[in-house]
């Protein structure tokens, strides 16, 4: 994917993410009842603000609900809230460094592993802060719930330096259908490519009006999974067998399965699965429509697509169908994350907020849900929105949600939601795993020159496939392409990284 999709991507994962979240059960873990509203410590604390950087648009009435929640917290936080939002920027960590650097106020910000720039070089550049033995002091109830394994992906030279969130997702790709089709051409239970592809050709051949498929996804990410290959490092095309404990890292366009991949595209584009221009983001508008009879996507997607559906009273639903039984990877918990900014005088009471709003079900509904009766109600603890709100305009889609979002808390919104809640979570258990490198991030400034030739190369390449036309020599050509320009290198140091990571790692288990 290019520097466009990419972003793009983060901010899809963004809605599944959020999507999925809906249909879990909550519990209370309510810290803070256990302690008097005029406790003499909360007394000591001077007030203050606490400013917040996301990516995405700002909700309309974000100043409505940060009131509130500055109400419900004030005995608690004594503190000012301040949300402020980089829309649709594709450089959103470069200007989270210009604002930190000329010194406007920024306490923490939005971070997501699936930005090109890691933990380390923030850390390197000093621009978050260590908060090692601040987390677990002032959001000791949060901190526990991740593991040390989970915490690792926090974690740089030992040291901890983000929140995460606490909302399981993974990369478990699957056919997101219309049930109404499947039902018409009398298609069985989709388990695998070819399956999909019976889908597919009923549709071409009997709904002209309707294109037949659409992704949002790299040839690596189609086929590297159900395959047996861990994704090391996306945009450099590095990946490494599943079943390979020493973790050898390869690069992806040196596999088999990469011709066979892009040998797959070029069937859909011939038989006519795909047409030009319909490779592109899976927006509102062309789930609710129609125009596309089927999606690869997540797992979870189902859940999403069809809550959009019945909020707009549309009657077919989509049924997401997982495209192999193999183990697919659980995404880290930095999937979605807050940092601290490194200059903030405000580290121990962002913290507090944390914990504060993961305390209990009343103070996570008040940042995000919103406003009761205006933003979302409540029937017998079932979550429901107020008529003619649209849930991908409010609460459900607030650009603030994924990094505090708690699968504990998230609200259901119906029994079919508590079914779905089920299998999510057995999906979860039984058919994801962390992967063997979780919290390795490379360090690519030895081999900075090669790095950015190689992530451009990749990108290009990858748009050619998904325009449809890539040719057998183009693909070739590609190949020796990296070969001569370094790809070697690259793994070379990788590897050397990833191995002394995974020694230390075991050192540090035993």
């Amino acid at each position: 994917m290019n520097k466009r999709i990419l972003v793009a991507a983060v901010a899809l994962v963004l809605v599944a993410s959020v999507s999925v979240a809906v249909y879990f059960s909550f519990k209370s873990n309510d810290v803070f009842s256990q302690l008097d509203d005029e406790d003499t410590s909360q007394e000591a604390l001077e007030e203050t603000k606490l400013t917040f950087y996301f990516q995405g648009n700002e909700p309309g009435d974000t100043k409505e609900v940060l009131e509130q929640v500055e109400e419900k917290s004030k005995n608690r936080l004594k503190a000012n809230l301040d949300f402020k939002f980089i829309q649709n920027s594709e450089d959103y960590l470069g200007e989270i460094r210009s604002i930190i650097a000329s010194g406007q106020p920024c306490d923490a910000f939005f971070f997501s592993d699936y930005f090109p720039q890691g933990l380390r070089n923030l850390v390197r550049e000093d621009v978050i802060k260590d908060i090692t033995g601040l987390f677990p002091k002032y959001a000791p109830s949060y901190y526990k719930y991740f593991s040390s394994e989970e915490l690792r992906t926090a974690t740089v030279e030992g040291k901890i330096y983000a929140i995460p969130n606490h909302m399981p997702t993974a990369q478990t790709l699957s056919a997101i259908v219309r049930t109404d089709l499947m039902e018409k051409y009398g298609i069985p239970e989709i388990k695998n490519y070819e399956d999909f592809e019976v889908y597919l050709k009923a549709v071409k051949q009997n709904q002209p009006e309707v294109i037949p498929m659409t992704f949002y996804e790299s040839v690596m990410g189609l086929f590297s999974w159900i395959n047996g290959y861990v994704m090391l490092d996306y945009s450099q095309g590095l990946v490494y067998r599943q079943d390979d404990p020493g973790m050898k890292v390869i690069a992806w366009e040196s596999t088999s399965e990469f011709k066979k991949g892009i040998e797959t595209i070029r069937r859909w584009y011939k038989e006519g699965y795909l047409s030009n221009g319909s490779i592109r983001p899976i927006d509102e508008a062309s789930i609710s429509s129609g125009s596309f009879a089927s999606f690869i996507s997540t797992y979870d997607a189902e859940y999403q697509y069809n809550t959009m559906l019945k909020n707009r009273q549309i009657e077919w639903r989509y049924k997401a169908y997982p495209l192999s039984d193999k183990i697919s990877l659980r995404n880290s918990p930095l999937n979605g994350a807050m940092l601290i900014n490194s200059k903030s005088d405000n580290t121990e009471r962002v913290l507090m907020f944390v914990e504060w709003l993961q305390s209990n079900q009343e103070n996570y509904d008040s940042l995000m849900y919103g406003i009761k009766d205006k933003h979302y109600t409540l029937a017998d603890n079932w979550l429901k929105l107020p008529d003619n709100v649209d849930a991908g305009e409010l609460s459900l889609s607030w650009a603030w949600r994924w990094p505090f979002t708690n699968i504990d808390y998230e609200r259901p919104d119906s029994k079919s939601a508590e079914d779905y809640k089920k299998a999510y979570i057995d999906l979860i258990n039984t058919k994801t795993q962390y992967p063997r490198h979780l919290g390795f991030v490379a360090d690519f400034s030895p081999v900075r020159d090669l790095v950015d030739f190689r992530r451009s190369a990749f990108f290009s390449m990858e748009q050619n496939i998904h325009a449809g036309y890539l040719t057998p020599e183009d693909i070739d050509t590609y190949i020796k392409d990296q070969k001569s320009e370094g790809i070697g290198t690259i793994i070379a140091e990788v590897q050397s990284q990833l191995d002394k990571w995974a020694s230390e790692n075991k050192s540090n288990d035993q």
